[in-house]
């Protein structure tokens, strides 16, 4: 995929589809791969992990990030068959909140800062009765 390509693809969040549940993150990336979605990570346990691999599975709270053309191309691959803002968020929140202490010098602090920034953005548009369609990573230079 070169820049021309690649710079009509956007990130989003969304809740993966039945047909994901109970299979390594690797196996969804897989899959969501043939359709042309690029998964990025995944919410573990309230936190966001970039490519787990074959560490974590996906399970009913899952929230999934990947870069796709467009919100319509995830519905495929999302539950009831939506990836709107309104049917991953409340669930993002409710993990986010069981979290108690955040790794903030774990060796993927540099993701980690830039997740948590895309939730604050979530959250502020969500709290405002907002929505927003696109999530836009602006790269910072390490």
């Amino acid at each position: 995929m070169d820049y021309i390509e690649a710079s009509n693809l956007s990130i989003y969040g969304f809740r993966p589809a039945l047909r994901y549940r109970e299979k390594t993150f690797k196996d969804c990336a897989m899959e969501m791969g043939e359709a042309g979605i690029i998964l990025l990570a995944i919410q573990v346990r309230g936190l966001v992990v970039l490519n787990p691999g074959e560490k974590e599975r996906v399970n009913a709270q899952s929230i999934c990030f990947a870069v796709a053309p467009t919100e319509r191309a995830l519905n495929s691959h999302s539950v009831d068959s939506t990836a709107a803002v309104i049917t991953w968020l409340p669930t993002f929140a409710s993990n986010r909140a069981k979290v108690t202490v955040l790794p903030l010098f774990s060796r993927d602090a540099f993701s980690l800062v830039a997740l948590l920034s895309l939730e604050l953005v979530a959250l502020h548009y969500w709290s405002k009765g907002r929505s927003f369609h696109r999530i836009v990573f602006i790269p910072l230079p390490c």
